[in-house]
């Protein structure tokens, strides 16, 4: 814009049209927040769901191919199963074929895969207290049937179904 009384061109923001845009964006920002935490919470557990449930199926399907036990367990370290007390999957988890079926990972058995400790999950466990599930050669589960629930740190809880021939179901925890 030429301001022709002092021949000048003035360009930018006056201080007053600075402020508002900040105040609009501070408005807009506080709108969306909540959303996005909310988007994130669910991102962070539905990542934590995935990766269970394609362990599971990972777990049954090489006890069938390889007609060998194969155990998947919670783990702190991603290295040994977690002790007899904690019943916490959150902190990770191992899968590894169990040569000697004592349902530990000993040095000569290898580790297939594994999940690091998950970001943004308040608990992440079995209704039977389940700290391994064993697969059997021919699929089917040493132990019973078990629901494991991801719980985000805000949001709805999903919900893991693991049967005793080792499908996987998924549903929504219903809101009480």
């Amino acid at each position: 814009m030429q301001d022709t009384t002092r021949g000048r061109i003035h360009g930018g923001f006056t201080l007053v049209e600075f402020l508002v845009t900040i105040s609009v964006l501070g408005l807009l920002l506080s709108l969306a927040l909540p959303s996005f935490a909310q988007m994130l919470a669910n991102w962070q557990r539905d990542r934590a769901t995935k990766a269970l449930t394609t362990h599971l199926r990972l777990s049954r399907t090489l006890a069938i191919k390889s007609t060998r036990h194969v155990v998947l367990c919670n783990s702190i370290d991603g290295d040994q199963c977690s002790l007899s007390d904690d019943m916490e999957w959150k902190s990770g988890w191992i899968v590894f074929q169990d040569l000697n079926q004592n349902n530990q990972r000993d040095t000569t058995e290898t580790i297939v895969a594994s999940a690091p400790s998950l970001q943004g999950i308040l608990s992440l466990s079995s209704n039977i207290k389940a700290k391994r599930f064993v697969f059997k050669p021919s699929g089917i589960m040493a132990s019973g049937m078990s629901t494991l629930r991801v719980v985000p740190r805000t949001g709805q809880t999903q919900k893991i179904t693991l049967s005793r021939i080792g499908r996987v179901r998924l549903s929504m925890e219903k809101d009480s």
